[in-house]
């Protein structure tokens, strides 16, 4: 394999690391969260708090059905989040996810740097690369992994590419696998897998402690989960995987970056005559990761990290080896960065004062609120102070926020219709399809005693009209134009009054 011709000054390395990662944090306070998936975890990691262990059954819908189950695979990173809420906010879970992923990302940028010919290339790939991943970073499993899943595939790539793998970089390769199993399940399985190419190689190379470590960590690391082994058969139940299907954009990505990467790969190891298992084993990561991406979009920061990371002894060298400005390069990411933090519209100095007064107000701002203006806050904190027990008709996509903002540990009955998990039976979901049209929602909540509604208006006009004109329902939150509209079971008791009933 082509190396470099001299060892790569410590300012270029630096610049490789904190040039992405600056853009990469300037991008993710453009971003907004993704508010089922975020709120989804936020809400059972409550729950898993509240109980002290796992729960194995679905606890949130009363439309599933009796004894449904539902595990949660990947619980301390909900826990984690959970707690993050509990003690900032969602702009505290925000502003740690913003920080993980740029940690990870100038982690790569350096790593990469080290190992490249070429970093004024390796830059362009990290900035073409790891921005377009951006968007898709989720405030979940994947962005609080993402640091210790890059620390494994650095490791690996590291060992991999060694003439005879070090035990350390076996020792992290291995325990990257086992401290993703609670947090990130398919970031693990990935690690896994990466972890036995070590342990092969290692082998081949005659370091067999190091091959052992590597084995044991592919081998034993879902030992690290309370579930044991049995994580590996609840994954399909997982709330990691997608709660909506992945869009053609993010599957495009995945596996055209995927591609390219890996063609790349093979072209450069044909005319290193890199060794065919050797140039396998250092792809696989990618492939795997690309794999997942195709499926799970939160994976795709991931998985364009280690597409960096594989492409860094892709590139031959022109005639020097070195950015032509480090320092200029170094200052500018300096300054990049600083403006980076500034923006970030998570942080405390840009939260809207009126939050206090007006719960929606941290969506006002296009590209700069905190949550996407269809999640429900006013509803939540409307339907929270009702006090009475709620059993909800919803909308799937708000189901993430709501059963953050209404279900508590001490509520023993779930308050939710439906959510994007399709847990529901086949009928309830045919109510819920004909009340988009039809005005039958009186009827269904006579019927299954619902007493509050949640809806998208665009998308259940029929309702909205149909609740909107009955005495016995009042509007809370919303109107006929807005993204979200709450409605409450009530009677009037007095003009001007409701009395929830």
């Amino acid at each position: 394999m082509s190396t470099p011709p001299g060892p790569i000054p410590a300012r270029t390395k630096l610049a490789s690391a904190l040039l992405p990662a600056a853009l990469t944090l300037a991008l993710l306070g453009l971003s907004l969260m993704r508010q089922d998936a975020t709120w989804w975890r936020v809400a059972y990691g409550r729950l898993i708090s509240a109980y002290g262990r796992i729960p194995d059954k679905e606890l949130l819908v009363f439309t599933a059905p009796d004894g449904t189950g539902w595990l949660d695979t990947s619980w301390l990173a909900s826990v984690a989040l959970f707690r993050l809420v509990d003690l900032g906010g969602i702009e505290a879970a925000m502003v740690t996810r913003s920080a993980l992923v740029t940690l990870a990302v100038a982690m790569m940028g350096w790593a990469a740097a080290e190992r490249s010919p070429r970093p004024a290339s390796l830059l362009n790939v990290a900035w073409l690369g790891v921005p377009a991943a951006v968007f898709f970073s989720a405030v979940g499993p994947e962005s609080l992994a993402l640091p210790i899943a890059c620390a494994g595939l650095i490791a690996a790539t590291r060992a991999l590419t060694s003439h005879r793998p070090g035990l350390l970089a076996t020792i992290v390769t291995s325990a990257s696998a086992f401290a993703l199993v609670n947090l990130a399940l398919p970031a693990a399985l990935v690690m896994m897998a990466t972890s036995l190419a070590v342990g092969a190689h290692a082998w081949k190379a005659g370091a067999k402690l190091g091959a052992v470590v590597a084995f044991a960590g592919a081998l034993l690391a879902p030992l690290a989960s309370p579930l044991g082994f049995g994580v590996l058969a609840h994954l399909s139940k997982s709330p990691a995987l997608p709660t909506l299907l992945p869009g053609a954009l993010s599957v495009t990505l995945s596996l055209s970056t995927g591609a390219v990467g890996l063609a790349l790969w093979a072209r450069h190891a044909r005319a290193t005559q890199m060794p065919l298992a050797a140039a396998a084993a250092l792809a696989l990561p990618v492939f795997l990761l690309t794999l997942w991406a195709s499926m799970v979009p939160a994976l795709l920061p991931l998985h364009h990290l280690a597409l960096v990371l594989l492409l860094a002894t892709v590139f031959s060298p022109p005639a020097s080896t070195e950015l032509h400005r480090p320092t200029l390069a170094l200052l500018t990411s300096v300054l990049l960065l600083g403006a980076a933090v500034l923006t970030q519209p998570a942080l405390p100095w840009h939260a809207d004062m009126t939050t206090r007064v007006h719960a929606d107000a941290r969506q006002a701002i296009p590209m700069r609120g905190v949550v996407p203006e269809d999640t429900p806050l006013a509803c939540g904190e409307l339907l929270r102070r009702a006090g009475k027990e709620l059993r909800v008709f919803n909308d799937p996509s708000l189901a993430g926020y709501l059963a953050y903002a209404l279900w508590r540990p001490e509520r023993i009955e779930p308050i939710l219709y439906a959510d994007s998990r399709a847990l529901s039976t086949e009928s309830a979901m045919t109510l819920y399809e004909l009340a988009r049209d039809q005005p039958i929602l009186r009827g269904v909540a006579q019927q299954d005693n619902i007493n509050a509604a949640v809806i998208r208006p665009d998308a259940h006009p029929a309702t909205f009209d149909d609740l909107s004109a009955d005495p016995t329902w009042a509007l809370l939150a919303g109107d006929r134009d807005q993204p979200v509209a709450c409605f409450l079971k009530a009677a009037p008791a007095y003009p001007g009054t409701w009395l929830a009933h």
